[in-house]
């Protein structure tokens, strides 16, 4: 685990707005983005088949997923502050 991916166990309300600020996605916020992205109504997290039992383990440790599986307050609002930037930053090269 590199450092800014053990940044996001400090996800707060200072901490977040830091990882968050990056014009780009590293691949470990996209990978956990993608993880979380595979909850249904229901709020549970399906791993998908080629998913990582690893990164479901690191999104536990990090409080993006209870231990029963389903995605938390926490979670919600790292995958908020990945689709603003997602956003942010295709609105920037459709300009550009």
């Amino acid at each position: 685990m590199d450092a800014h991916m053990s940044k996001l166990i400090n996800i707060g309300e200072k901490s977040m707005s830091a990882v968050m600020s990056t014009d780009r996605l590293n691949l470990e916020e996209q990978q956990m983005a993608k993880l979380l992205e595979c909850h249904y109504g229901d709020g549970l997290v399906y791993l998908p088949r080629a998913g990582s039992r690893q990164l479901l383990s690191t999104a536990k440790s990090f409080g993006f997923i209870s231990a029963e599986g389903y995605i938390t307050y926490r979670g919600r609002i790292f995958l908020a502050r990945i689709e603003h930037v997602r956003r942010t930053w295709n609105h920037y090269r459709r300009l550009n």
